[in-house]
């Protein structure tokens, strides 16, 4: 896991050059917490795809330039659903 240790690392640091679009978004808002899966594959679809499906507000285009997600930033003011999401697709709390 030291891979996503040090890019969560990276992205909590404020001084960073400003490279992705979570950099630029961290630059205004507070990192609450993070969540993984580990995994030899590329797994951002289902992950996007089952934030799409339970309705989720989203930022389109964010975080997903090399991919086919709408999006890679998700939203909801209600955190059942979010932590629903999260434990249906086998995710851990790093942070």
């Amino acid at each position: 896991m030291n891979g996503i240790e040090k890019r969560v690392e990276r992205h909590k640091r404020k001084e960073k050059r400003m490279r992705w679009h979570i950099d630029h978004l961290l630059a205004h808002a507070r990192l609450a917490a993070v969540f993984f899966r580990e995994s030899i594959q590329k797994e951002e679809q289902e992950i996007a795809e089952a934030f799409l499906e339970a309705g989720f507000s989203f930022i389109p285009h964010f975080g997903s330039g090399d991919s086919r997600c709408v999006s890679h930033l998700f939203y909801s003011q209600d955190a059942e659903p979010f932590h629903t999401i999260l434990k249906n697709l086998h995710m851990q709390q790093m942070l």
